[in-house]
């Protein structure tokens, strides 16, 4: 079976589709939107775009997959207080035997504008 999917493949092959990645306007104009809408009077709705935007910003800088991004917990993540944020993604598209892996986010010191 596997050699009768090889030789469909090599007779017709494509090329491989990549999704586009997200680029720094749109990562700007996205980030902007979410500053505007965490003035919300209503903790719920902060909380969320502030989890939100958290999100977009871990994963444009580690270039994590969506997918892996989804797929976190609140209990897949344990924050080191000025160090670190150490994240547990479960198993990807490239971690074939489904062990998932573990990041460390170093802390990024934020100064005021």
């Amino acid at each position: 079976m596997r050699d009768v999917l090889r030789g469909i493949r090599a007779e017709h092959s494509q090329p491989v589709k990549r999704a586009e990645s997200l680029q720094l306007r749109a990562l700007e104009a996205s980030i902007t939107g979410y500053r505007k809408k965490a003035r919300s009077t209503v903790a719920s709705e902060r909380l969320r775009y502030f989890s939100d935007q958290a999100l977009i910003l871990l994963g444009f800088r580690w270039a994590f997959r969506s997918d892996g991004l989804c797929q976190l917990h609140v209990e897949h993540i344990t924050a080191r207080s000025g160090a670190s944020l150490e994240i547990f993604l479960a198993s990807g598209k490239t971690d074939r035997e489904h062990l998932g892996r573990t990041v460390m986010v170093p802390a990024v010191k934020c100064y005021a504008r």
